[in-house]
């Protein structure tokens, strides 16, 4: 049976970005991530507070880029959690633009490995 999985609004803080200013403090950032694969409904391949273990390893870290970010969180994934595919987007409040801007925001597709 084919089971999508959706996560959304995981917070991290993290230190994230390139200028000097917003490299001082760490900032909350969100995950959201998707899940597709196989699955046999009683029991399940992937588990929500398995993953938010797995992913609270990014806690502090630093990254330059969200995109940085958002391999280091699939690498996280597939290693813990290695059939189906996944699809992760960091989204960044705030940030630091020449007009206001709610959010930015980057998603990064695995491909499928079973």
């Amino acid at each position: 049976m084919k089971l999508t999985l959706r996560i959304r609004g995981i917070a991290l803080e993290v230190v994230l970005g390139e200028l000097p200013r917003e490299r001082i403090f760490p900032r909350r950032v969100f995950l959201d991530l998707r899940w597709e694969g196989d699955c046999d409904p009683s029991s399940p391949e992937v588990d929500y507070e398995k993953v938010c273990v797995a992913l609270s390893s990014l806690r502090g870290n630093s990254y330059r880029y969200a995109e940085e970010l958002a391999s280091e969180a699939m690498d996280v994934l597939r290693d813990g959690f290695p059939r189906g595919s996944w699809k992760v987007t960091i989204r960044k409040p705030f940030p630091p633009c020449n007009l206001p801007v709610d959010e930015a925001s980057v998603t990064l597709n695995s491909e499928p490995i079973d």
